[in-house]
């Protein structure tokens, strides 16, 4: 079975560890989390698939 674009989440994190996809298994309903490299990244953003950056927070200045 082949999921539309809309199913699909991409997560870009600071290194290609933290670079991921997720989506939900058509067949058993579990969430499906797998590392995205960077051909599973252009394939996916070129599809049309959501994209969240992961932004590193800095902590706050101590005074």
């Amino acid at each position: 079975m082949e999921l539309e674009a809309d199913a699909f989440r991409l997560t870009l994190g600071r290194s290609r560890e933290r670079t991921f996809y997720t989506f939900t298994c058509p067949d058993c309903g579990s969430a499906v989390r797998k590392q995205a490299g960077e051909r599973i990244v252009e394939a996916l953003t070129g599809a049309g698939v959501r994209t969240m950056r992961l932004v590193g927070v800095q902590p706050p200045a101590v005074s």
